[in-house]
């Protein structure tokens, strides 16, 4: 990727461009494999999302696990939480066959 800014502030790139945080890395990395609940608090714009989407990223790999990310912000009600939750889980579990029919 060849971007002129390199302080990327939206959206996930990939490792080579997320700055490192690894202790951070670590701690949520130990937390899922331990079956512990976290918190991620700090200011707006700080990285928490991408910390979790580069966590994602890099134990991905691992199987019999599952990452889905959901943003609670704009939901308003149960509906709009099922309906962001169901829009997580229902894509992320599709098959390539499936995904390719319902585009």
């Amino acid at each position: 990727m060849n971007t002129s800014n390199p302080f990327l502030i939206s959206g996930y790139q990939s490792p080579n461009e997320f700055c490192d945080r690894e202790s951070e890395t670590d701690r949520i990395r130990e937390a899922i494999h331990n079956g512990r609940n976290l918190t991620l608090i700090s200011w707006r714009r700080m990285g928490k999302t991408g910390l979790i989407h580069h966590t994602f990223h890099l134990m991905g790999k691992e199987k019999d696990l599952s990452f889905f990310y959901v943003d609670l912000l704009p939901t308003l009600s149960l509906a709009d939480f099922i309906r962001e939750f169901s829009k997580a889980v229902i894509g992320k579990l599709d098959s390539p066959t499936s995904k390719i029919i319902k585009k």
